[in-house]
């Protein structure tokens, strides 16, 4: 027997459910080591897939520490056809989740997101009386409205929004803006809790004398489209290294061949997170276009290694995580972009002033060992106040 706080358990065992491919974590490079089990508090994960990946448990073992691996595929229902998963049309696939996680038994069940999969740990609730915890990665009556058929399908899912944020023993909010969202559609127990990063805390940065180097870590996307930073360097004598794919990938590399400027800007795909943190030490600036509510895992991993960041204020005019005391932010425009990386790359003396605070930022507002301290802290205190053993 192994004690949970004060509470014994024959085994320590975490649910997670989540729609993300995993593999396409792992491909991205994107590795962290316990991410998917802070502190290593659990004996066993059991993933709880909603698509048909099977992701390699090699490679995944470093995300949950010394537990044992469960992967379990449940593919959603098509969406259309259960008329956006309209429960009375999904109640097999449900009671199958419920039938999984039955023989499983967990201490805690986790979403990673309050749709279709916090609904399932909603109703695993309801049913077994296994507390759960959503984390939030997008604020949701906001990002990702693209087009009309984006927006009806969340007016069909909204339902499951709510019922599974009301009805949830914790939330946790990976940045600031979200918490907003989630107080209004019913959440009561929310916790601030960014992603945790990989952290490089040996590293000093210099401003270098050599040739100005700008770096952006993104998916190429619709919210996080650089264009307007590429546009802005076509007369500035720099390079620029974009890391990421997406659906945005090719057009970008035609705007470098329009602009003439194939030369100073750089495209790399994908990197291990670990030789990603050591390659970003090279850089002078981290810098950053989004129209997403948040701050970004880049932003978080260049500010914990001291470079001074440059983005976008949002559309209101501020960004919630970030200030301007402690970093460059600028008009999105291809102006607003030039001016704020002639300001730093001009300017030896602010390049260290924004490395120091960015970097003091970080460690007080994004340390991993205090954000998963954090989550090791609220899964033993749901699990000692609502788990019945």
């Amino acid at each position: 027997m192994v004690v949970f706080n004060k509470i014994k358990f024959s085994s320590k065992k975490l649910v997670i459910i989540l729609s993300d491919k995993i593999t396409n974590i792992i491909n991205k490079g994107e590795i962290t080591k316990r991410y998917y089990n802070p502190g290593n508090v659990f004996e066993e994960i059991h993933f709880l897939i909603l698509n048909d990946d099977k992701p390699d448990t090699k490679k995944l073992q470093i995300m949950v520490g010394s537990a044992k691996i469960f992967i379990y595929n449940l593919v959603k229902p098509n969406f259309f056809l259960s008329l956006g998963y309209n429960h009375l049309l999904i109640n097999k696939y449900v009671s199958k989740c419920i039938s999984i996680v039955k023989d499983i038994n967990p201490n805690l069940v986790r979403s990673f997101n309050n749709f279709l999969d916090g609904y399932l740990a909603y109703k695993i609730y309801k049913t077994l009386k296994i507390p759960y915890v959503i984390s939030l990665h997008g604020v949701w009556d906001k990002d990702c409205l693209y087009t009309i058929f984006h927006k009806a399908r969340r007016n069909l899912l909204k339902k499951y929004e709510k019922i599974s944020l009301i009805n949830s023993h914790a939330v946790i909010a990976v940045y600031k803006p979200i918490i907003r969202y989630a107080k209004q559609y019913g959440a009561r127990n929310i916790n601030l809790i960014y992603n945790i990063v990989n952290y490089k805390k040996n590293f000093t940065y210099k401003v270098s004398n050599s040739k100005f180097r700008l770096i952006t870590v993104n998916r190429q996307q619709i919210d996080k489209n650089p264009q307007k930073i590429i546009e802005a360097i076509e007369e500035i004598d720099c390079e620029y290294y974009l890391i990421g794919d997406g659906p945005f990938h090719k057009r970008l590399k035609k705007l470098t061949k329009k602009l003439n400027i194939t030369h100073k800007v750089h495209f790399i795909k994908s990197m291990d997170n670990a030789n990603l943190i050591n390659f970003m030490t090279k850089f002078d600036v981290f810098i950053s276009n989004t129209d997403v509510y948040g701050v970004s895992k880049g932003i978080i991993e260049a500010s914990l290694l001291g470079l001074p960041i440059i983005t976008n204020f949002f559309p209101e005019g501020s960004n919630m995580d970030l200030n301007e005391n402690d970093f460059i932010l600028c008009h999105n425009t291809k102006l607003g972009f030039k001016n704020a990386i002639l300001t730093l790359k001009n300017n030896h003396e602010l390049r260290k002033k924004y490395s120091l605070s960015s970097k003091n930022f970080a460690v007080k507002k994004f340390d991993p060992q205090i954000m998963e301290n954090k989550t090791v802290n609220l899964y033993k205190q749901i699990v000692e106040k609502y788990r019945n053993v």
